[in-house]
């Protein structure tokens, strides 16, 4: 049933209004041309013969029609207009032919409302003048008898302007609704897309915000180095690279000698400007792929990728010699101690921590302001 009603179509969203038309005229003119055969049989088995064998024809055009409908829905225009003027043509055939008919101006009914839906109230409006005057035109002509008085004519032409304003005024409804939807719509989707921004921008600003909680969390708000968050998975990741890779990775521990004094002498104010003036030295004399992390107070931890022990004591005697020749501001000359462990295949973070930490204490036992290694 789908398939005949659609005439073998399939319709795009775009297509609804020409879809609709297909359906009406499949089912509408469908069901006239069933019932103007059966007439026509009827009436050419009774005394109405020429008007059977019209009943007859106008059915066979009507299928015609319907079967050009079929062959190419970009002639629906056409064909719906073929078809308003073959039912009228039929309708007025009846009109005057079947006067055994009382109720045969109903047709006229049909005929308004097709033309109404599938052409529009301006054309709707055209046929119902055309039915008018055809039907007042033959009454008065009054050349065939066709049992109707003067009342009836009236009555008739009243319903169907009735008819045109009660259909007018539900298309007027309905385009008000579908107006009223569209502005709903319009408001809806500019208020979803207002909302989607707004929450497109929240989440910006939360992936900003988060992003840079995460960076505070990982860094020391005095020096501005990394503090000791994520160590561990930090260097695991620079031990499996020099495991995948045959390189060597160091550490080097490194502390402040006699730091305790900075600030007993000078104050605390002056130990962090100083502990700043460190990091300062560290991250200018160290290369970007070297960690600078600070440990505890005074002390500092560097993770040096791609350096064996040599290497790595080369790295910390520069340090070394930078720390002891700078002149830091209020406080003069001050040194550090170095403790040095290369990595061992396998070797967790907190054995090979160990080792760089009793080789930092080998520096302070040995008179500090040196380095040495484990």
């Amino acid at each position: 049933m789908k398939t005949f009603l659609h005439s073998g179509y399939t319709f795009t969203e775009a297509e609804n209004d020409v879809k609709y038309k297909i359906i009406f005229l499949n089912s509408v003119v469908g069901f006239a041309a069933l019932i103007a055969f059966i007439m026509g049989i009827i009436r050419l088995n009774s005394s109405y013969i020429l008007m059977g064998f019209i009943d007859i024809i106008f059915s066979i055009v009507f299928l015609f029609f319907l079967f050009q409908l079929r062959t190419s829905k970009d002639k629906i225009d056409f064909i719906s207009n073929a078809l308003i003027f073959t039912a009228y043509l039929l309708f007025t055939a009846i009109y005057l032919l079947a006067d055994n008919q009382s109720s045969r101006f109903s047709v006229y009914y049909l005929l308004l409302t097709s033309a109404f839906f599938l052409k529009g109230r301006k054309v709707g409006f055209y046929w119902l003048l055309v039915i008018i005057l055809t039907i007042v035109t033959i009454h008065l002509a009054n050349f065939l008898n066709i049992s109707y008085t003067h009342l009836d004519i009236f009555s008739t032409s009243i319903y169907l302007i009735a008819l045109y304003f009660i259909m007018n005024i539900y298309e007027e409804i309905k385009e008000s609704q579908n107006k009223t939807l569209l502005a709903l719509n319009t408001t809806l989707d500019s208020t979803v897309k207002q909302r989607t921004q707004e929450l497109e921008r929240a989440n910006v600003e939360l992936k900003k915000e988060k992003e840079k909680f995460e960076i505070l969390s990982q860094t020391d708000q005095l020096t501005g180095l990394h503090n000791r968050h994520h160590i561990k998975d930090i260097f695991n990741f620079e031990a499996t690279q020099a495991k995948r890779y045959k390189t060597d990775i160091s550490i080097i521990m490194m502390d402040i000698d006699f730091f305790k004094d900075i600030n007993d002498s000078y104050g605390h104010n002056a130990g962090d400007q100083f502990l700043k003036e460190i990091a300062h030295i560290l991250k200018t004399t160290l290369r970007e792929s070297e960690l600078i992390i600070r440990w505890g107070g005074e002390e500092f931890l560097i993770i040096v990728p791609k350096a064996n022990l040599s290497k790595a004591k080369e790295i910390a005697e520069r340090l070394r010699t930078k720390i002891e020749q700078h002149f830091f501001i209020n406080i003069e000359k001050r040194t550090a101690s170095f403790g040095i462990a290369d990595y061992k295949e396998d070797e967790s973070f907190d054995a090979l921590l160990v080792r760089a930490d009793h080789a930092l204490y080998d520096a302070k036992e040995n008179g500090r302001n040196c380095v040495k290694t484990r």
